[in-house]
């Protein structure tokens, strides 16, 4: 079997130029004289590709592609993942393209970098074996010889077989993962603020319209008239709080939460997309003070008012765990009167028909007790009744308030946060003194139901004349506003069995394991009628409820209106781009591929040639044609190639065995007793 591959080979190799005439595959027969056909000239594309420039120029081109990866991927760092699979096909092939690049600038490197080695010194056949042919199979990487003696070569070819991972790794740099996209100085339509100062232009018989959808601004208020309208001395006077203000007011208070419009986060901010946005805006508020033992606040001279009980009505020396006056000063029935309202008497009216004459204080007693989750005694004289509760006294007052709101919308849910809020005046600047105590229904003095006695008197909020009825209208808002609170939190709650007669149960001011007063009631105070002022947005057809962007100009219920800044966001995926990993993979890649190719241009610029020299079938039929050896037994034989001639494309090297001897071809023991010589003209 063996002298059967011999014998093939000895076609294409020749196992003696003396008895075997044959010239293997034709490719040179050194007993027929032929005439040399002139040589071709070779294109300028062939002519570049044959230079060392070429080397050069598929660096270049795999450092551009490189970089252009680089570039590609730090574009889409932080970007929404649309069309992420075309994105990352266009990745994988600049990744690609990058490692052909360099592959092939190493594999030409390489190449002339083995020639000047096997120039330089000797080596056996089967390390010249592994330097030419470790690049295309990967068991000729296992020579020591060509290990020991060409390092380089044999690196350079090692990164043929591991150019692969470059298109492994640089590709799975960019990664998709949830993200935050933000625009920060966005605009939204349908942004809603609060605007009480559209209550004064507003009159009941004649009401004012949106725009937007020419639906009737509701009042916060009712009024009734003392006339048909037509006199001079007819005027418009408060009632009550209106029933759409009273249906807010029940939802704040009984679901303890602001309430918002259905699709109202989708209106402003846009489908998928979250967003903020801060209004300003003036309305009423309760500034609270707390009067406990340790405050250092008397009960009795708080606002210059007397309190309408007395700390000890609360336990543990009382029976009161909440005691709540919110009404002294409230105002009350005004006048006999008939259909629709109008006063039975004729003008003139009473002075004070109409009048706020003050906002009543919220005094709030209330106990608190250690652990708020903890059963509490409920009965006066049981043990640990006296060491159970410590009594405490809120006093709110009615003042007009400049906020600064920042509503946020996300995953639907509105939410906000006054992040300021500055208390200006009182709403009434008056202080309550008494109330006539007379039977209900009776007429006083002044001609009107309502006893209230407030100082000073020219404090007054008065309807008429007509000159103070923007004024009148407006305050008789807040004056809405707050009685919806003061009427929540009023009553108490007495101990045993928890006894009230108080609305506060139902809201968040009171917590529900024992009925005792939330911690920091003073703070959760405010919260809840804030959640009540932030809710008229819930009713976009209220007066209150303007453009943000313009508040002089109602609403309406429909969505649109001027855009108003905000800022939106969303979570999507995103690209996300590991550079490290990128980088650390191409800079290897041009560390290699730079010392190869210098190399590469070393060799060529020692040795004297001027074209690349190949690889190819002809050179290797070529590079046979004087020398005849076994590919089984003459492995270990020595071969060096030695400049011999100049030529068109350079010098010329012939390969020679290790002492130079002459070889007849007669036999291969030859090999065994005296080198032989051999020669090979090389140029490519």
């Amino acid at each position: 079997m063996v002298d059967c591959q011999r014998a093939s080979l000895m076609g294409l190799l020749g196992s003696s130029r003396v008895e075997n005439t044959n010239t293997g595959l034709g490719l040179y027969d050194s007993s027929q004289k032929r005439p040399p056909h002139p040589p071709k000239e070779d294109t300028l594309f062939l002519r570049v590709m044959k230079s060392k420039w070429s080397m050069v120029l598929f660096l270049f081109l795999g450092t551009g592609a490189a970089l252009s990866h680089h570039f590609l991927y730090t574009h889409l760092e932080g970007r929404d993942a649309k069309d992420q699979d075309w994105w990352l096909r266009l990745g994988q092939f600049i990744s690609f393209l990058s490692k052909a690049c360099f592959v092939l600038s190493v594999l030409m490197a390489q190449r002339q970098t083995a020639w000047r080695a096997v120039g330089k010194k000797d080596y056996s056949v089967h390390a010249i074996d592994s330097l030419f042919g470790a690049s295309h199979d990967i068991t000729e990487l296992f020579s020591r010889e060509a290990w020991k003696k060409t390092w380089l070569v044999m690196i350079l070819s090692l990164f043929f077989w591991i150019s692969p991972l470059v298109i492994i790794f640089s590709s799975a740099t960019l990664s998709v993962s949830p993200g935050m996209t933000m625009e920060r100085d966005a605009t939204c339509r349908s942004v809603r603020t609060l605007n009480f100062s559209q209550e004064s232009q507003n009159e009941w018989n004649n009401p004012r319209r949106a725009e937007s959808d020419g639906m009737i601004g509701i009042s916060l208020s009712l009024w009734n008239r003392t006339g048909d309208g037509k006199g001079d001395d007819d005027f418009d006077y408060w009632i009550s709080p209106s029933p759409q203000f009273k249906a807010i007011a029940n939802k704040v208070f009984t679901g303890n939460q602001a309430v918002q419009r259905e699709n109202v986060a989708e209106e402003i901010c846009g489908r998928g997309w979250n967003c903020s946005t801060v209004i300003h805006f003036v309305g009423p508020g309760y500034k609270c003070d707390s009067i406990t033992p340790k405050s250092g606040v008397r009960i009795d001279d708080f606002s210059g008012v007397e309190a309408p009980f007395n700390m000890t009505e609360l336990a543990p020396e009382g029976n009161y765990t909440y005691f709540s006056r919110t009404q002294y000063g409230e105002y009350g029935r005004q006048i006999p009167s008939g259909e629709g309202g109008k006063p039975l008497q004729q003008p003139p009216y009473p002075l004070n028909l109409g009048a706020l004459r003050v906002e009543p204080i919220m005094w709030i007693g209330y106990t608190t007790v250690d652990d708020i989750n903890k059963t509490q005694p409920d009965t006066n004289g049981k043990p640990g009744w006296d060491e159970a509760y410590t009594p405490a006294v809120l006093a709110c007052e009615h003042y007009v308030t400049n906020y600064t709101v920042n509503l946020t919308y996300t995953g639907g849910l509105q939410t906000y946060n006054v992040t300021q809020r500055d208390y200006m005046y009182k709403v009434i600047n008056t202080t309550y003194q008494s109330t006539h105590d007379v039977l209900e229904g009776t007429i006083l003095e002044d001609g009107l139901f309502d006893g209230v006695v407030a100082v000073p008197e020219e404090n007054y909020i008065r309807p008429y004349p007509r000159e103070n009825v923007e004024t009148y209208r407006l305050i008789a808002a807040y004056h809405s506003f707050g009685k919806a609170m003061r009427d929540m939190v009023n009553g108490e709650i007495k101990q045993p069995h928890h006894v009230s007669s108080s609305d506060i149960v139902i809201s968040r001011l009171m917590d529900k394991h024992d009925y005792i007063a939330v911690l920091d009631l003073k703070r959760q105070v405010r919260r809840a009628y804030e959640d009540l002022l932030i809710s008229l947005l819930y009713n976009p057809q209220l007066l209150v409820v303007s453009w943000a962007a313009n508040t002089s100009e109602l609403s309406g219920t429909l969505p649109g209106g001027p855009e108003y800044r905000c800022q939106r966001h969303k979570l999507v995926n995103k690209f996300h781009y590991q550079r490290e990993v990128l980088l650390a993979v191409y800079t290897i890649c041009f560390v290699v591929a730079l010392v190869g190719v210098l190399s590469g241009i070393y060799a060529m610029s020692k040795d004297g040639v001027v074209e690349q020299r190949e690889m190819t079938f002809s050179a290797i039929a070529g590079a046979t044609k004087h020398l005849s050896l076994d590919e089984y037994r003459d492995k270990e034989t020595m071969v060096r190639a030695f400049p011999m001639r100049e030529g068109d494309a350079g010098r010329i090297y012939e390969f020679a065995l290790q002492d130079g001897g002459k070889h007849d071809n007669s036999s291969r023991s030859a090999l065994g007793s005296k080198p032989v010589l051999g020669t090979v003209e090389t140029t490519v």
